[in-house]
Order: structure tokens, then C-alpha cells, then sequence
């Protein structure tokens, strides 16, 4: 359902980010009620590196949440004094308006969070902007790539590859094995 009627009908890239975000987190919880808290959304680092593109990501984060909760992709429920998100699904729908007065307190997740991403390096942000989500694989290859090329030659084998409309990370580095065997052109 989602694939084939919801998907098609979001416009903006906010309210996809932060409903996929939402998906992911309360999938990895357990229990009667999967949800996420408005202050853990604003404090996650992945989903912040997921809206760099906005001018202001955090305004983004509310677009997001409130384009989803209009168009009942996403619940929007208070659980004490905190704003919490989840799935539109019977399940959250049935424990969010269950006759009982309390709210379940939300899960906590089954496994724990990744830690957060440290600073970015260049060749991480060039592969970012370029190709995508950079996979914990990637990151260990790009910092080898940083070590082993210049700078110059990283940035002009990722925007060689956009160019020719190859945007993936093999073929950057068969770009840039090309260039120190070959010599750069």
C-alpha cells in the first residue's frame, strides 16, 4: 500500500526522509506501542545528515512530520509532557485509542541505536553529495581512498562519475586506479 499509493502521491523529499526515518526507528523497537519521541527525531544525527540539503534542516524535520500526519502516513500523539510519532497502523491506532487512560510508555529499542556518525571527512561529504548514504563498508574505504589519492583527484573521479551518470563507488575508484597507473589527464 504504501509503495503503490503513498510513495507516488509525496512530492516533497522532507516527508519522505522523515517518514522513512520514523518506519526505520519504530521498526527497531519492541512492544505494544513502536513510536518515537519529536525530541529523539531532532537529535538524531542520521536524520539530520538525511536533510543537509535543506536550508534549514530542523524546519524541515516539522514539514516532514506534519506533511505525514496530514496525509495519515504517521500518528501524532502526546505520551505525558512529550510529542511521539509512529506508523499508521491498527496496532499504534488501537493502543493510542484504547479506552484506558494511560498510554503504554513507548518501547525502547530491541537493539541499540548505531552511535553517532563523527565529523565528517571530505571524501565522505563528496561521496554524500554525489552518490548517497555512506554504509559503515564505504566509510572504511573512502578514509583508505583519502589516504592514498589527493584530495583533487577524489573530488574529480566523483563529479567524472555523476557526469557520466555512474554514481556508484566502484566506479569512482576504477576512476581513480585508472589515474595512478595511467596518469591523470
Amino acid at each position: 500500500m504504501f509503495f503503490s499509493h503513498v510513495l507516488p502521491a509525496i512530492t516533497d523529499a522532507a516527508e519522505l526522509k522523515v517518514t522513512l526515518h520514523v518506519f526505520w526507528r519504530c521498526h527497531r523497537h519492541k512492544g505494544r506501542l513502536r513510536s518515537v519521541s519529536h525530541d529523539e527525531l531532532l537529535n538524531d544525527v542520521t536524520l539530520r545528515r538525511a536533510l543537509l540539503a535543506e536550508d534549514d534542516w530542523q524546519v524541515a524535520v516539522e514539514r516532514g512530520l506534519d506533511a505525514a500526519v496530514e496525509r495519515g502516513t504517521l500518528l501524532r500523539f502526546q505520551i505525558g509532557d512529550q510529542l511521539h510519532y509512529a506508523p499508521n497502523t491498527a496496532v499504534n491506532r488501537a493502543a493510542i485509542t484504547s479506552p484506558a487512560r494511560s498510554l503504554p510508555r513507548p518501547a525502547r529499542p530491541a537493539r541499540p541505536l548505531p552511535p553517532p556518525a563523527s565529523a565528517s571527512s571530505p571524501a565522505t561529504l563528496l561521496y554524500e553529495q554525489y552518490i548517497g548514504l555512506v554504509t559503515p563498508i564505504i566509510a572504511a574505504e573512502l578514509a583508505e581512498a583519502e589516504r592514498e589519492y589527493p584530495m583533487s583527484w577524489l573530488a574529480d573521479a566523483f563529479a567524472e562519475a555523476a557526469a557520466r551518470d555512474k554514481r556508484n563507488w566502484r566506479y569512482v575508484q576504477a576512476i581513480l586506479r585508472g589515474w595512478a597507473s595511467e596518469g591523470k589527464r
